[in-house]
């Protein structure tokens, strides 16, 4: 474990300001909020339901949650791994989703529980 340094405690808080801007973006289906947490040829490993560019993960979820009712992202443990150099980092987060979508005309609320 890399010991924290202004450059490391700096890199950790970009990296949570980059989660929440995701959880943001995904609750306000801003796609361009979106776009901003993924470098140009970001890849997206989102469980076993998307693997592939992350511009067409973020273009694909923004249409499938258009329509969608009330959704809250709340980000919980953040892990952080440095390499010895710095440069490189490993973060695993623990989510959970609580989403409202209609369903036959009435309310169906989810909880998804996940660790990214």
């Amino acid at each position: 474990m890399m010991a924290n340094t202004m450059e490391s405690l700096i890199a950790k808080q970009d990296i949570a300001d980059c989660l929440a801007r995701y959880a943001r973006g995904v609750d306000r289906t801003d796609g361009p909020l979106l776009h901003s947490c993924y470098w140009d040829d970001a890849i997206e490993e989102h469980g076993s339901s998307y693997v592939g560019p992350a511009r067409a993960y973020v273009d694909g979820a923004i249409a499938r949650l258009a329509g969608a009712g009330t959704m809250g992202h709340y980000l919980c443990n953040i892990h952080y791994e440095f390499d010895e150099t710095g440069t490189v980092a490993w973060v695993e987060t623990y989510v959970l989703t609580f989403a409202r979508f209609p369903k036959a005309g009435e309310p169906w609320d989810t909880l998804t529980c996940a660790r990214r």
